[in-house]
């Protein structure tokens, strides 16, 4: 997977439910309606178990799930800037945050209206 297809992934799942992966009020990697974070939606389901709630990204069995389902280690970088952007923004300003990243990075990102 190269980074351009993990920010892609990322920003369509943004797109796509428009809405935070959020249960009791904290993050989550997979929420019980469906829900996923932009971690998350990284992690393939054979690699997805519920004792991943609660770890931070940091933590190996999230490094590894990640991995295991095709992000390179030197890639987790990416993914945790993603992370922190779905984590730390309203989703009002996730589209100024992807442009920003994408810029950082050298991604190609498409504003689209919302």
């Amino acid at each position: 997977m190269t980074n351009q297809e993990i920010f892609d992934i990322v920003v369509a799942l943004a797109r796509k439910q428009n809405r935070r992966a959020v249960s009791d009020t904290i993050c989550k990697y997979r929420t019980p309606d469906g829900l996923k974070c932009f971690a998350g939606a990284l992690i393939k389901d054979e690699f997805y178990e519920p004792a991943l709630e609660g770890l931070s990204a940091q933590f190996s069995a999230i490094q590894n799930a990640l991995v295991n389902s095709g992000v390179a280690r030197k890639q987790l970088d990416l993914v945790w800037k993603l992370q922190r952007i779905h984590d730390r923004h309203p989703v009002t300003e996730w589209p100024r945050e992807f442009r920003f990243l994408s810029q950082d990075e050298r991604l190609i990102y498409e504003d689209v209206a919302a």
